[in-house]
């Protein structure tokens, strides 16, 4: 009796024990433990992280293209020069989607490479031959061009070219079946309780200045109370017309990056101008009001921007929405205070 008693006993408590790890441990219907679901381009937790790829839309910023509609959105946006001294937006949407965005423009040859590792959709209005179209698609991207006939884009009244919008939802009802996954993270950061690289190891600095030619100078302003940098363009409030609010972005990513003529021809006679993503390079990137000197580093094509600080430690920005600013190295400037 006592020998039963005792292998009563031992059933007892592995039958509690394995109760009580049950309830320290929470699980799904399959009984593996709970993930933390965290949208892939910012990091920011999210109640369910929806199945859809990236959706990566060309954006001019000429003067008469302003107030743009959607890039406060973007979970990354690049900004990137064109001949000329103007610069335009590479917009990248995956955890938010706005309805419509704009004002949509042109590809450009450094586009598929710096949107080629998401493996989504890249949005244009049209481009200078089809080389720019092909490097896209060898880079990774499935390109839906307005010139092609594809569908989502509309006018809206205003003067031409500054009028084309496209909605994104379209985008996304005609991406092919290997462009459909969610992209990967195209930085590290920084996990819950840690601190950005850049807050762990930089300096106070709360303006940065991003010279990309004569006419067209970037300033971002720090916000300590929302922690956000608020864009502006020579001088002025960068506003978003959906929000009618400045444009703020968590990180601020600063590239010096190489220049050079390509034998395709804009309408005004000029040589287009390529920016060259693939290489190596300097920069500075502004976290939580701190500034760090860093290193950048593309292999090819397809792989991904690796950032790290001057000794090789990886970068980790902090959750957020992030603005990466390609700023020639020929007559550009990056100066912060």
């Amino acid at each position: 009796m006592k020998k039963l008693y005792s292998i009563l006993a031992t059933a007892f408590v592995i039958v509690l024990g394995i109760s009580l790890s049950s309830c320290s441990n929470p699980s799904d219907k399959n009984g593996a433990p709970d993930v933390p679901k965290f949208w892939p381009l910012t990091h920011v937790l999210a109640n369910d992280v929806v199945n859809r790829p990236a959706v990566s839309v060309k954006i001019e910023n000429d003067p008469d293209a302003r107030p743009q509609t959607g890039l406060q959105d973007a979970d990354i946006v690049w900004e990137t020069m064109i001949e000329g001294g103007v610069t335009r937006f590479i917009a990248v949407f995956n955890s938010k989607m706005p309805e419509n965005v704009g004002p949509v423009r042109s590809l450009r040859i450094a586009d598929g490479p710096i949107v080629g590792p998401m493996k989504g959709l890249i949005v244009f209005s049209g481009s200078n031959g089809q080389r720019f179209q092909q490097v896209a698609r060898d880079a990774g991207s499935q390109t839906i061009e307005e010139d092609a006939g594809a569908n989502g884009f509309f006018r809206n009244g205003l003067n031409a070219p500054h009028n084309d919008y496209y909605t994104l939802k379209d985008a996304l009802d005609q991406a092919d079946k290997d462009h459909k996954a969610p992209p990967e993270s195209q930085f590290a950061f920084a996990q819950e309780g840690q601190l950005s690289t850049v807050e762990e190891l930089g300096i106070p600095a709360t303006q940065m200045t991003d010279t990309m030619s004569g006419m067209f100078v970037t300033g971002w302003d720090y916000d300590a109370a929302d922690k956000v940098y608020k864009r502006t363009q020579e001088g002025a409030p960068f506003i978003d017309k959906l929000t009618n609010k400045q444009i703020t972005a968590v990180n601020v990513v600063a590239l010096k990056m190489d220049t050079s003529g390509t034998p395709e021809i804009d309408p005004a006679g000029h040589p287009e101008m390529q920016m060259h993503p693939v290489g190596k390079g300097t920069g500075k990137v502004m976290v939580g009001g701190k500034v760090l000197d860093i290193k950048w580093e593309k292999k090819d094509d397809k792989s991904l921007l690796k950032l790290t600080t001057l000794d090789d430690k990886e970068i980790m920005l902090a959750p957020g929405n992030t603005w990466v600013v390609l700023v020639p190295n020929d007559g550009g400037d990056i100066t912060y205070k």
